[in-house]
C-alpha cells in the first residue's frame, strides 16, 4: 500500500471523525487507530516497532495507568520461555521495555515515558488487549 493511500485514508478519518479505520484487501491489511496524545514516539528497529506510552506527568503518589496504544496481543516476555520485562514492584526507567503488543504481526515495544514503579499489571500473558485498554499501573 503506497503512502498516497494512507494519507488519503487518514484524511477520511479526520473528516469522519473516526478514532478506528481498519482496511482488508486480498493480503493487505491496514489498521489506522487515532491516538489522542498516548502516544509520544514511534520508531522502528530491527523488525520492532517501540512505542513511548505517555504515562503522564503528575505519576506520583496517587499513581497513573499506562494504557495500550493499540488493539493486539498482549506479551509480558520476550520470549516464551523468558522471564517477565516487568513485575509487580519492579522501578522501571525511561526507555525501558514494559511489554510487547504484536499487532498485524508486527511486534510493538511498549516502552515507559518516565521513571515509575509497577503496582498492577492487569494483563495475562497471550491476551487480547483493546486500544487505551489499562495495561498497568504505575507510581
Amino acid at each position: 500500500m503506497d503512502i498516497k493511500k494512507i494519507k488519503q485514508l487518514a484524511d477520511l478519518m479526520k473528516a469522519e471523525n473516526l478514532k478506528t479505520l481498519e482496511i482488508v484487501d486480498k493480503d493487505q491489511r491496514i489498521c489506522l487507530v487515532k491516538h489522542d496524545g498516548g502516544v509520544k514516539e514511534v520508531r522502528t528497529l530491527a523488525g520492532t516497532t517501540s512505542l513511548n506510552v505517555d504515562v503522564g506527568a503528575d505519576v506520583g503518589k496517587k499513581g497513573a495507568e499506562v494504557k495500550s496504544p493499540l488493539v493486539g496481543i498482549y506479551y509480558a516476555s520476550p520470549a516464551p520461555d523468558a522471564p517477565p520485562y516487568v513485575s509487580v514492584g519492579k522501578r522501571v526507567k525511561k526507555g525501558e521495555v514494559l511489554c510487547i503488543i504484536e499487532a498485524m504481526k508486527q511486534m510493538n515495544e511498549i516502552v515507559a515515558d518516565a521513571d515509575c514503579e509497577i503496582v498492577e499489571v492487569l494483563l495475562k500473558n497471550g491476551e487480547i488487549v483493546e486500544y487505551d485498554q489499562v495495561i498497568f499501573r504505575i507510581v
